[in-house]
């Protein structure tokens, strides 16, 4: 298996996202960036537990911040907690924050990474597939505020994203389900990936890694096609939102006890369910598509929460415009319509209709 570098496009230029076969190549690139810069690094406790010795032979302890990655820990209190990590070891502009981790240790370092001293060098190092195919990509930073999920955050690209599907030999396999529900997404906004993960991903989470490695480098190209498009997510990129309208008040309900990729799974049904009630996808299709999107199975629990409280949960979305939520459909894998409204009683029909494939 060979080194796949995907070249990223953003406000600042170009950057590296650099998927190695193995951890060395990772740890060979870290060590190239702290030959030559001051770095510091944010890593979440449980890789750090597995991976000790390789933190070792980068970095002095001292340096190196140890980060809980729950939902609670996504919030100020954490932030500035982080501020005052970076603040004692004398960080300045020119310094490298290194965040190795998943998406709730992606989203809270750069956020961090991207306030400190207004902005210092940043290196992502995506430890879960979730985070190697979405968070790591397209520059968005933040924490929870209250019930609602990064709703307070920035936009911030790094310089450099490392990462092995090594990492993903340890990853709990909940956490691969996780990361596979944005890989269906991406499958269905992109007709010729359809047609490879149909192939591909039978629902089984035994992947091999000549796989893992495409799936994820097309992911990542395919979000990074949408983002360039529309980096401060005003329209083009609330494509990305599809299946999130669901799974966002999903997670929300569970007072986040369901997994984010999870509960996109669910809201990828849904979706396809209330493009077809409304007319918006055929029969054929969506028959198609629903026999897809079942290989996976998702969370049980997800059946006995309330539909009426997933709809009010789904007003706190971020992309609701002039106070109505709007939701992202496909007709057919590949065309997409973006910001549809739905009534309440074909969204509350979709929601039961997700609920009964569970």
């Amino acid at each position: 298996m060979e080194l796949k570098n995907i070249t990223i496009e953003s406000n600042n230029g170009n950057f590296n996202y650099a998927l190695f076969p193995a951890l060395e190549g990772v740890s060979a690139e870290l060590q190239k960036i702290s030959s030559s810069h001051s770095v510091f690094y944010i890593v979440d406790s449980k890789v750090y537990k597995l991976y000790k010795p390789i933190f070792d032979d980068l970095v002095n302890r001292d340096d190196l911040f140890v980060f809980t990655a729950t939902e609670e820990n996504k919030s100020f209190d954490s932030l500035f907690t982080l501020y005052d990590f970076l603040l004692n070891r004398n960080t300045d502009r020119g310094s490298y924050i290194v965040v190795v981790g998943g998406g709730i240790t992606g989203d809270t370092g750069s956020f961090a990474a991207s306030t400190f001293m207004r902005g210092t060098k940043l290196v992502l190092v995506p430890t879960t597939l979730l985070a190697m195919v979405d968070s790591s990509i397209g520059g968005k930073t933040g924490v929870n505020y209250k019930k609602y999920k990064n709703f307070i955050g920035s936009f911030y690209e790094p310089e450099a994203v490392i990462s092995s599907v090594k990492f993903l030999e340890t990853l709990d396999p909940n956490d691969l389900l996780s990361g596979l529900g944005e890989v269906l997404k991406y499958a269905l906004l992109d007709a010729e990936f359809f047609e490879y993960c149909s192939e591909k991903l039978t629902g089984s989470l035994e992947i091999g890694q000549e796989d893992l490695l495409t799936l994820i480098g097309r992911s990542a190209r395919i979000k990074n096609d949408v983002v360039t498009q529309d980096r401060l997510d005003m329209k083009a990129r609330h494509a990305l939102n599809l299946g999130h309208t669901f799974g966002h008040a999903i997670e929300s309900v569970s007072h986040f006890s369901i997994k984010h990729g999870i509960g996109v799974i669910a809201g990828l049904r849904g979706a396809a369910f209330l493009a077809h009630r409304t007319g918006v996808m055929t029969e054929a299709v969506f028959t198609k598509v629903i026999e897809f999107l079942c290989r996976y199975k998702t969370d049980e629990s997800i059946k006995r929460l309330d539909s009426e409280m997933i709809y009010t949960a789904m007003q706190g979305d971020k992309k609701r415009l002039n106070g109505e939520v709007k939701f992202v459909l496909i007709s057919q894998p590949g065309s997409l319509l973006i910001d549809v409204s739905g009534k309440k009683g074909d969204v509350i029909a979709s929601i039961d209709f997700m609920k009964s494939t569970i």
